[in-house]
C-alpha cells in the first residue's frame, strides 16, 4: 500500500454518531498507514475524534468531494445518509482512478459496476 492514495469515508462504528472507538474504519485507517499509503478521510460528525487517534499524517477533508480529489481507491466504511445519495458521477470526477470499496453495499452494484471499479464486502466478484 506504499503510496497509494486511500479516501476513506466514514470513521465511526455506526452513523449518527462521533464515537470512533471500535470502529472498523479506524483499524482499517491505522493499518493503511502503518502500510505507507497516504490517505484522505471524511466523516460528517468525527473528524476532531478521528485526529486525536490518527494524528497528523493524514489529510482530515471538509467535504465527501474533498476526500475523494485525486485518490485511487475509495473506502466508503460507514453508511452515513450522506453516502447513501452519492452518484458514480461524484466518484469519477473526483477522483483519479475511480475504484470504490462499498462495505455496506449502499449502492446498486448493477449501476456502479458498469461505470467504476466496484466491489462489495459479501458480494462474490
Amino acid at each position: 500500500m506504499k503510496d497509494k492514495n486511500i479516501a476513506i469515508l466514514g470513521l465511526t462504528y455506526k452513523p449518527n454518531t462521533d464515537v470512533v472507538e471500535e470502529s472498523a474504519s479506524m483499524k482499517i485507517a491505522q493499518a493503511l498507514l502503518q502500510d505507507g499509503a497516504q490517505l484522505s478521510v471524511y466523516d460528517p460528525a468525527a473528524m476532531n475524534n478521528a485526529r486525536k487517534v490518527l494524528g497528523e499524517g493524514v489529510k482530515y477533508a471538509r467535504s465527501v468531494e474533498e476526500c475523494l480529489k485525486g485518490m485511487e481507491f475509495c473506502i466508503l466504511a460507514t453508511p452515513w445518509d450522506e453516502f447513501k445519495n452519492l452518484k458514480y458521477e461524484d466518484f469519477r470526477k473526483c477522483m483519479k482512478k475511480p475504484v470504490l470499496l462499498d462495505c455496506w453495499r449502499i449502492f446498486d452494484r448493477a449501476e456502479l459496476s458498469q461505470k467504476l471499479g466496484y466491489f462489495a464486502i459479501g458480494l462474490a466478484l
